[in-house]
């Protein structure tokens, strides 16, 4: 369901506010699972793909402002320390 609502930047069903909320709490959230800065080799890995659909959000969206907040996650400094 995750990667339906980012991977579908055009999509006019799904409303840009759910886009802004889940890219406003989704590195918080994801540090709460497994801390980004403290990530071994295989985290990292992972972090690519898990991050793949904010990178489309950010080249394909619609929405100026979605593809700002998608901007802004990829340069967040979490995942510069985790690579």
């Amino acid at each position: 369901m995750f990667r339906l609502l980012i991977c579908s930047p055009k999509n006019p069903k799904i409303p840009n506010s759910i886009r802004y909320h889940i890219t406003d709490i989704y590195l918080d959230e994801l540090d709460k699972v497994q801390s980004i800065e403290e990530a071994g080799d295989e985290f990292v890995r992972t972090l690519s793909q898990l991050i793949e659909p904010f990178e489309k959000l950010r080249k394909e969206g619609s929405d100026k402002t979605a593809r700002t907040k998608a901007k802004d996650l990829l340069e967040d400094a979490r995942l510069d320390q985790g690579e």
